[in-house]
């Protein structure tokens, strides 16, 4: 019985240090998130850029593309010509 009476034991310490190490991990926990919340901010003010560039570089798209079709329309009709 003195080896299960170690083994207990050792279980016992094996479970007091994954508690110390959880209760160590919920503590840094809150200064891991002060820490992410300037860069989720960051994150979210980048991501308001790009939506803004897109909708600009899909604005200026729309008047390429007719001006393209226009000049490719007005080609067909003289291709014949040349």
């Amino acid at each position: 019985q003195p080896a299960v009476i170690a083994q207990a034991q050792a279980a016992m310490k094996d479970a007091g240090d994954a508690l110390a190490a959880a209760q160590a991990k919920t503590e840094q926990l809150p200064k891991r998130l002060a820490a992410l919340e300037p860069a989720a901010k960051q994150s979210a003010a980048d991501a308001a850029t790009s939506r803004e560039a897109a909708t600009k570089a899909a604005a200026e798209v729309t008047p390429i593309k007719k001006q393209h079709e226009d000049l490719a329309s007005q080609y067909a009709k003289i291709k014949p010509q040349i």
